[in-house]
């Protein structure tokens, strides 16, 4: 009796088991034909492909525009751009694919299940953009500095042993990628004596403000040796007196997703001798580019709206500067001291210029003479 009781409860582990693996492929059989799930996943390979090989065809087609001296890949992680090259990409997919160096790129921003889906499709798949420190590591290291707006913590400054360079960079999925209104060297801080060994900036993606100058000045103010700095496109403003005082400047791009270029963002930039303003800037603030006296041309690009007072004052030898017909108003003493500057070139009739809201002494200290317009000359 005992004996028969062994062997039935032998097979009723047995049985038992047998059914759990039954089901486990039953549950697996069905989870892998989900309709739904199918279709999920079919509808996103086919939309990556699309967007695949219509960035293909951009790139062919500037290549054959520009006759092959296309020498520029494209890098951008703004939405606008991107659905420029690509015409099908939508909302959708906004923050979960980039474009870098021509190819379309994943972001850490899939979810698991379409990391899954994207590793057919020869899609790289991005590091997240930000870092995690803990609060703690940032306050125990010599080399690291919280100068986040929202919270400290959540925009990094790293620098490496000299302090000759520095890479920012949000810390933390929930960081806003403000760079807050002081600087890491404030007259408080340990950093103040280091601001003349700093030569590179790497600024990446994700930040999208450079603070507003405040008591401890912009965010690079007065770092005189500063000639190196990369800027993301995803940095929507340059703030006031972010680089004022930069002497060791010599040239600077200012990516394609700046809308604003702040309060004397470049004042007193003495190395700049050119610079070159995106078709995103709408307004140029007092004393952005006041006291470059190395400056010699610039450019206004037409989604410009405003110019304000004292802009380009100071520019001593600044000789050629265009305006676009897309300005609306521009403020007081916006050319003073530019001697060297006696015509301006405006990309409207007499008539645009004229109803354009000038302050009476825009004009004061410089030598401007005339105003070319493209219907006729004004003689002031």
């Amino acid at each position: 009796m005992k004996k028969k009781k062994g062997i039935s409860l032998i097979v009723l582990i047995v049985t038992i088991i047998v059914i759990i693996i039954l089901a486990a492929a039953v549950i697996l059989t069905i989870s892998k034909n989900n309709p739904v799930e199918n279709a999920k996943e079919a509808t996103f390979k086919e939309d990556v492909r699309t967007f695949q090989d219509e960035l293909a065809m951009t790139i062919s087609k500037e290549y054959i525009d520009l006759q092959g001296q296309r020498d520029e890949k494209i890098t951008t992680s703004d939405f606008a751009i991107i659905k420029s090259k690509i015409p099908s990409f939508t909302e959708k997919y906004k923050d979960k694919f980039v474009i870098e160096n021509d190819k379309l790129v994943a972001t850490d921003e899939l979810t698991e299940k379409e990391k899954s889906w994207v590793e057919s499709l020869n899609v790289d798949v991005l590091l997240p953009v930000y870092t995690n420190y803990t609060k703690e590591e940032i306050d125990a290291s010599e080399y690291l500095y919280a100068i986040g707006k929202t919270k400290p913590e959540y925009v990094v400054a790293k620098f490496n042993e000299d302090y000759s360079e520095v890479i920012i960079t949000k810390n933390g999925k929930d960081s806003d990628g403000i760079i807050a209104t002081f600087a890491p060297w404030t007259t408080s801080s340990p950093m103040m004596d280091k601001k003349d060994t700093l030569k590179k900036a790497v600024i990446k993606s994700g930040i999208t403000h450079l603070g507003d100058g405040g008591g401890g000045g912009g965010t690079f103010s007065s770092c005189r040796n500063l000639t190196s700095v990369t800027m993301p496109d995803s940095v929507t403003r340059i703030g006031g007196s972010a680089f004022t005082y930069c002497s060791g400047l010599t040239n600077i791009t200012i990516p394609n997703s700046v809308t604003s270029i702040g309060n004397s963002a470049f004042s007193d930039c003495s190395g700049l001798t050119s610079i070159t303003i995106p078709n995103s800037v709408t307004s140029i603030e007092s004393i952005a580019f006041s006291n470059c006296n190395n400056l010699t041309k610039i450019t206004i690009p037409d989604s410009v709206t405003s110019i304000e007072s004292q802009a380009f004052s100071h520019c001593s030898n600044l000789t050629n500067i265009t305006i676009p017909d897309s300005v609306t108003s521009i403020g007081q003493y916006v050319f003073d001291g530019c001697r060297s500057l006696t015509n301006i070139e405006f990309k409207g009739t007499i008539n645009q210029w004229n109803n354009i809201r000038k302050q009476y002494n825009w004009e004061t200290g410089s030598n401007i003479k005339t105003i070319t317009c493209t219907d006729g000359v004004i003689t002031l």
